[in-house]
């Protein structure tokens, strides 16, 4: 009886067409909100004055390479 219990607990669920393609659409929304959102940070870097690119370590031409990354770009260039 325990045995089946835990069987039952451990056996995959059934996806529907509809579950996956809402959570493909979700998937997809969270992307689309990192892409903009890591696209208006490095927006905000280039506008950044020397002062203040000093202040974090970071030279203006590193800061520009940063910002005219590609929308979809992640990791070391």
């Amino acid at each position: 009886m325990i045995q089946s219990t835990i069987a039952a607990r451990h056996r995959p669920q059934k996806s529907t067409i509809g579950g996956h393609f809402t959570e493909t659409l979700a998937t997809w929304a969270l992307t689309i909100r990192v892409a903009l959102e890591r696209h208006r940070q490095r927006r905000a870097l280039a506008e950044l004055d020397d002062r203040l690119l000093d202040d974090i370590g970071i030279t203006r031409s590193r800061a520009l390479i940063e910002a005219n990354r590609p929308l979809w770009s992640v990791g070391k260039p």
